[in-house]
């Protein structure tokens, strides 16, 4: 959590979160699969539900890209029928808008939809079968 009295904004409260300085480093982002939490610099962020298992399904399958047909029929799954290729553009930017900078931890893969981006400012907490 930000220091007491900070006039910083967290990612929840606006679409932005805190403003990221000149030279400063990316924003760490933990997804919590368990709770179903995800925390930018220890900001909470609010996603809703079909945000949230956008970006699980995402970081389930972060070891290949996820094409755009293959998120249809997730969403499809979940009771999004006809859900089409737009949609999923637009639920990816609602996710990393709310991300904010943190955002680079979804990649666009040319040609192959989108990637979860594991790495040193990402981290996922969970059952042991989803820790990254």
């Amino acid at each position: 959590m930000p220091p007491e009295g900070s006039d910083d904004v967290g990612p929840g409260e606006d679409d932005t979160g805190p403003p990221l300085r000149a030279g400063a480093r990316p924003r760490t982002v933990a997804v919590d699969l368990a709770t179903g939490t995800v925390h930018v610099d220890n900001w909470p962020v609010q996603l809703t539900g079909v945000e949230f298992r956008l970006l699980r399904y995402l970081v389930e399958n972060c070891s290949r890209p996820i094409a755009r047909s293959e998120l249809r029929e997730f969403l499809e799954s979940l009771d999004f029928p006809g859900c089409a290729s737009r949609s999923i553009d637009v639920y990816v930017a609602r996710v990393r808008r709310k991300l904010g900078g943190a955002r680079s931890t979804i990649a666009t893969v040319r040609g192959g939809g989108y990637q979860f981006v594991p790495g040193t400012y990402a981290k996922v907490r969970g059952p042991a079968e989803y820790s990254i």
